[in-house]
C-alpha cells in the first residue's frame, strides 16, 4: 500500500475501523479493540483530513475515526473515556448524516451512564 495515496488510506481506515467496532461489540477483548482503534487513528492521521474515495464514500480520516472512537468506548462501557471524547470532537457540516446520528446516540448513551 502507498503511504500516501489517499484512496488506499481510506479504505485501509475504514477496515481497521470496523475491526475495531466488532472487537469493541463481539466479545473481543478490549485491548484487541483499542488496538485497531490506534491503528485507525495512525491512518487517519496519516491522511491528516477527512478523504472520500469516490463521490459516494464515507469520508474517513481524523473526525471519522474520531467518532468511532466515541462508539467503541461506549461499547467497552468506557464512560469517562467516552467523555473525554465529548470535550473533544467537534463534527462540522461535511461529516455525514448517518456519522453525526450515530454520534449523538453515543453521547445520550454516555450521558445516561453518567
Amino acid at each position: 500500500m502507498s503511504e500516501h495515496d489517499p484512496d488506499r488510506l481510506s479504505v485501509y481506515g475504514q477496515l481497521v475501523t470496523n475491526a475495531a467496532v466488532a472487537a469493541s461489540r463481539g466479545g473481543a477483548n478490549a485491548d484487541s479493540a483499542r488496538e485497531y482503534l490506534s491503528q485507525a487513528h495512525a491512518v487517519a492521521a496519516r491522511i491528516g483530513d477527512e478523504h472520500a474515495r469516490g463521490s459516494r464514500a464515507q469520508p474517513y480520516g481524523p473526525m471519522y475515526a474520531a467518532t468511532q472512537a466515541m462508539s467503541i468506548a461506549v461499547a467497552l462501557g468506557d464512560t469517562a473515556g467516552a467523555l473525554r471524547l465529548m470535550d473533544t470532537v467537534r463534527l462540522d457540516d461535511t461529516v455525514p448524516l448517518a456519522t453525526r446520528a450515530r454520534y449523538g446516540l453515543d453521547v445520550a448513551l454516555t450521558q445516561v451512564e453518567c
